[in-house]
């Protein structure tokens, strides 16, 4: 059982063992619990005899775990799987065998079934949307993938990833600017590694230049990307360059409201934020 919010990457944790397992030469299917209604979602999982229902097909339809014997079977927001067709994947984790729609026979399942969702499933059984044996048989091995936010440290290399990924597929040459690469290590990325290689292909595709400049960052507030020159103060070059500072870390706790916020906007750790606004007597919360 893989959990997690949308866009963490549960999809590819499950390809991923999949990959490095015994059944690594079989099939990796998936089947997203919402994308369909009941009834269909009954057939293309289980599959279905002949004339088991007006308009079946006159052969009937081999299910999902049938197609994946061997393999691997990704049932992606399994917390969506209605009640009733939940009871009917209890029988295939419990006995490894299941009962196509309309059909008289047994088949045997010889699967690996992993199970993906964003939803807090033991919420969901005391509510009675989820049955307690099948979260239990599903909860052998229990992951949890963490939101992007919280694993700051893989977004810059996550980035230079999906960005050597691109360039290749479309045939570019963009490069990163370094305080590109600061101001979305600080992004919190609600959309998670999804958002992330959207943002990366859309940015590869549409900049007009090879260095992919905080210009282009839809993360970015005005006042980051280019600060007023003539704010500065006179004075000497050590005098001007601490008063820009001075100004952006103002201007990014205001804008993020928290000294760890800002400091991550910035690149920076959150104690040398600290230290310069005490410096300065900037009041701030932390």
């Amino acid at each position: 059982m893989i959990q997690g919010e949308t866009g963490t990457g549960k999809t590819l944790l499950a390809r991923y063992i999949h990959q490095h397992s015994e059944r690594a030469e079989g099939p990796f299917l998936e089947l997203n619990c919402t994308a369909m209604p009941e009834g269909l979602l009954e057939a293309e999982l289980f599959g279905y005899s002949p004339g088991a229902f007006t308009g079946a097909a006159p052969r009937g339809k081999q299910g999902l775990l049938d197609v994946a014997h061997g393999g691997t079977l990704l049932l992606d927001e399994i917390g969506d799987l209605p009640l009733a067709l939940q009871a009917k994947l209890l029988k295939v984790v419990e006995e490894n065998r299941f009962l196509p729609v309309g059909g008289t026979e047994f088949r045997h399942a010889n699967i690996r079934l992993i199970c993906a969702t964003h939803r807090d499933l033991q919420q969901q059984v005391h509510m009675g949307q989820f049955r307690e044996d099948l979260y239990y048989r599903l909860s052998v091995v229990p992951l949890t993938l963490p939101p992007l936010r919280e694993r700051r440290e893989e977004i810059i290399p996550l980035l230079d990833h999906y960005l050597t990924h691109f360039n290749q597929r479309h045939e570019k040459t963009r490069c990163w600017h370094p305080e590109s690469l600061e101001l979305l290590a600080g992004h919190d990325w609600p959309g998670n590694i999804r958002e992330l290689i959207n943002l990366t292909e859309r940015l590869v595709v549409s900049v007009n230049e090879q260095e992919i400049t905080p210009h282009w960052l839809p993360h970015v507030p005005a006042s980051l990307e280019t600060p007023n020159p003539s704010a500065t103060c006179d004075g000497s070059l050590r005098e001007q360059v601490m008063e820009l500072e001075r100004q952006l870390i103002e201007t990014a706790l205001a804008t993020h409201g928290t000294t760890r916020a800002a400091a991550a906007a910035l690149g920076i750790d959150q104690s040398t934020l600290v230290k310069k606004t005490r410096r300065w007597c900037l009041s701030r919360s932390a």
